[in-house]
């Protein structure tokens, strides 16, 4: 009834208000960082569009039989097996429709529409309430079956999957290097802030903005980068004054696309008081010289 979904929506906000209460009080925005270097309007909506399509045929096995059942009450008027998914449908058109307006996302598996899946499901567990189980329960097997199938049979799955099997041991490799060659207080500077800094154990600046809120607030962005990969800054990074930079996503000799890789390459302290320094597994870095 709408009662109940008033009284859910009222719990909602009771519980999340003051969380995010906290949050704002302690990092000084509402939303999360992460938020502000990825989000660049309605300016991606290309890549969620393309995203949504790319990710359809995996979630199809789950939305046929929906749409089916659906359409099936509507045939028949069945107007009361609807009422119960119109709350679970709506939040996921809602989410659905945020997730092709930010621009997706670039990760493996298609992560950003996963909450929508647990909202299709148990629409189809209100709707399959009223039909024969001899019919839902073979549709149910044949629907895992296939919802697994397409994840493991995917090629874009397999082909990101494979560049961080290949990427995995090189970023391990460069941040003990880092961490057993390195004074503790090395100020280190890096698009793979992730297992870099976490096997380096040394102060780190991510240069695509994820943890350093000026870049995500104030970066420059370049739209025609993939999601999540658009924002830097390298002049600011500079004035921070790194002891190593680290180009690319793992250390390279040249500087990527990347907005923060070309400024830096540009600036002329860079040019001046950094040179190229072999690290491990054919990863680079530059060093600030010595004075």
């Amino acid at each position: 009834s709408y009662k109940a979904v008033l009284r859910c929506a009222l719990t909602a906000l009771v519980l999340i208000l003051p969380i995010l209460f906290i949050k704002r009080q302690y990092y000084g925005d509402w939303l999360p960082n992460t938020y502000y270097a990825k989000i660049a309007g309605l300016g991606n909506l290309h890549l969620g569009i393309e995203y949504a399509r790319v990710t359809a045929p995996r979630y199809l096995v789950v939305l046929i039989p929906y749409i089916a059942l659906v359409a099936q009450a509507i045939a028949t008027r069945k107007w009361q097996l609807l009422r119960p998914i119109l709350l679970p449908t709506l939040i996921g058109a809602v989410w659905s429709a945020y997730v092709v307006a930010r621009g997706g996302d670039t990760l493996v598996g298609a992560r950003a529409f996963v909450p929508i899946i647990p909202l299709l499901h148990l629409s189809l567990v209100l709707l399959a309430r009223h039909m024969s189980w001899r019919i839902v329960m073979p549709v149910t097997v044949i629907a895992c079956i296939m919802l697994a199938a397409g994840f493991s049979r995917d090629t874009q799955v397999k082909k990101v999957r494979n560049s961080w099997r290949a990427a995995y041991p090189v970023r391990v490799q460069v941040g003990q290097y880092l961490h057993d060659h390195f004074p503790k207080e090395t100020l280190v500077v890096t698009n793979a802030a992730g297992i870099i800094p976490f096997y380096s154990e040394l102060p780190t600046i991510d240069g695509l903005g994820l943890n350093n809120k000026h870049i995500a607030h104030y970066g420059h962005r370049d739209l025609s980068m993939a999601f999540g990969h658009q924002i830097g800054d390298g002049n600011y990074v500079l004035s921070l004054h790194p002891d190593v930079i680290l180009f690319g996503s793992r250390g390279s000799k040249e500087p990527y696309r990347l907005v923060g890789d070309q400024e830096i390459c540009k600036n002329e302290a860079f040019q001046a008081n950094y040179e190229l320094q072999p690290l491990v597994a054919g990863a680079f870095a530059y060093v600030k010289k010595k004075e």
